[in-house]
């Protein structure tokens, strides 16, 4: 609903769409001829660069250098290219570790299991307490706030 005081601003839902149809096809064709004058114009540059690409590929004969005629650098570069590169290190001494890891871990368990073996009486008492033991050992008036 368009309020105007002026009849001739008002116009119908008809002409407003007829209106956005032409912009839209107005639009379409300038996208369109911009995308007809990039794709000529690319046209034209490649062959304007394949002339040049032709001139800047011609190609200029090498002088050729005898072997006598490297200079000191060249001749060490082409010796380490050719030299043998280090081999891997032996893995003697990895296996070796792991095998003594593996027999200490071995001492460890069956020490282990020799001390689970053991009768109680062969156990000292110094290894293991027992919570009522303590108390025999403890001397509550050692410990009397009372009695100082």
């Amino acid at each position: 609903f368009q309020s105007s005081e002026n009849p001739e601003d008002y116009r119908s839902h008809k002409e407003i769409m007829d209106e956005v149809v032409l912009q839209s096809k107005k639009k379409k064709m300038e996208r369109q001829s911009n995308k007809e004058d990039v794709s000529s114009l690319t046209e034209r540059l490649d062959a304007d660069w394949n002339s040049i690409r032709s001139l800047l590929m011609t190609q200029v004969p090498r002088k050729e250098t005898s072997s006598s005629g490297l200079d000191e650098f060249d001749a060490t570069v082409k010796e380490m290219a050719f030299d043998k590169r280090a081999g891997a290190t032996s893995k003697l001494r990895f296996e070796e570790k792991k095998v003594e890891a593996l027999r200490i871990e071995r001492e460890k368990q069956e020490t282990e299991r020799l001390e689970r073996m053991k009768s109680p009486s062969e156990i000292s008492k110094s290894a293991t307490h027992s919570a009522d033991s303590l108390d025999a050992e403890l001397d509550l008036n050692r410990y009397d706030l009372r009695t100082r």
